[in-house]
């Protein structure tokens, strides 16, 4: 079982540098979090020295260097300066306090890892329950507000939190609570039982799959996604190393929304924060025709198949109802693939 300070010294990025700095002064810690800027809370409070270029004495001989005159700072509007103290209020204090988490949660083993932060295996002391931590760089994520409210929040979580609510989704990954440290956001995910990587699993069986068990968990993903879309939600990175699956029920759970988006028509007249462009699916039938291609592909690699300049290679033995679906969702002309419902209604269901 990992400690807590060997999981958030090796795998959170509480950097050694920023958490001596941030103990000495408590209040500066305070106020650095509290504002909107997130690259704010996370900055070091130490100044480094321009050891590499020090200032020399000039000669005579030597020309002056041309000295560029900075444009005067902007003025704040009183509007502008309100509107922040606003959003800064907005932040649960609850949230910031790292410790809470080994307070109700026991960290176990890693699970994997990637370019973004890493993934624990943890129990959660109130009841045993088995959940997921997984922990990201707050650098590498964007914060919306969303219409109606004004908390701010990591999109993940705000996307997450528009597709679990209920009605919810079986087939679609739980949040059930995230916190925020200095360096990271942490998500707490649900973890169900028997569970493993879809790539992971296909993997071990060479991609050798029965086609029965391919319908299965394609009809799950297509459900779970068009779940995403009637929420306001495009997931937008569907594929094999995004879906867990129980290898005694076959269920599926779609996870990881890091590249998911709001649909345009979501969006309410009164937003009090505009939305960047990469956030908003501004040509919304594009975009579902965009993710019924991923499926496709997603289809295509369930069923072991491969690809050549041109042509696709279906596996053998593979029924003509599942040659025909994939074709028609990786058809080159966009307007000539289903929608998302039009796909589950395709006679290899």
């Amino acid at each position: 079982m990992t400690s807590f300070g060997t999981l958030f010294t090796c795998a959170i990025s509480f950097a050694n540098k920023q958490l001596p700095t941030r103990m000495e002064n408590p209040s500066s810690t305070k106020s650095s979090l509290s504002g909107v800027d997130d690259s704010e809370a996370s900055c070091s409070f130490t100044t480094r020295e321009n050891d590499e270029n020090p200032q020399k004495r000039k000669t005579v001989d030597e020309e002056p260097e041309p000295q560029t005159e900075e444009p005067p700072a902007k003025r704040r509007t009183k509007t502008e300066t309100n509107c922040e103290k606003r959003l800064a209020k907005s932040r649960p204090e609850g949230r910031v306090n790292p410790f809470r988490l080994v307070k109700y949660y026991i960290i176990g083993e890693m699970l994997g890892n990637g370019s973004f932060g890493n993934v624990y295996a943890a129990d959660r002391k109130s009841d045993g329950k088995k959940v997921a931590i997984k922990c990201v760089l707050k650098e590498m994520l964007d914060y919306i507000t969303l219409p109606g409210s004004n908390d701010i929040l990591p999109l993940e979580v705000a996307l997450l939190n528009l597709v679990c609510k209920p009605p919810r989704c079986p087939y679609v990954i739980s949040l059930l609570d995230w916190f925020e440290t200095p360096a990271d956001v942490i998500y707490i995910l649900e973890r169900p039982d028997n569970c493993t990587d879809l790539y992971k699993y296909c993997q071990k069986l060479q991609f050798r799959m029965p086609e029965a068990h391919v319908k299965q968990i394609m009809r799950q993903v297509a459900q779970a996604t068009c779940h995403c879309k009637d929420r306001g939600v495009f997931h937008r990175d569907i594929q094999l190393s995004n879906v867990l699956l129980n290898t005694q029920t076959l269920e599926v759970k779609l996870t990881d929304f890091g590249l998911g988006c709001l649909r345009q028509g979501f969006l309410c007249s009164d937003c009090r924060v505009i939305y960047p462009t990469r956030w908003i699916s501004l040509n919304e039938s594009m975009q579902e025709l965009s993710i019924v291609r991923q499926l496709g592909y997603f289809l295509h690699c369930l069923t072991g198949g491969k690809w050549c300049p041109g042509k696709l290679i279906f596996s053998k033995n593979l029924s003509e109802a599942c040659c025909s679906l994939i074709k028609w969702c990786l058809d080159e002309d966009p307007g000539k693939r289903p929608t998302l419902e039009q796909l589950l209604t395709h006679e290899w269901f």
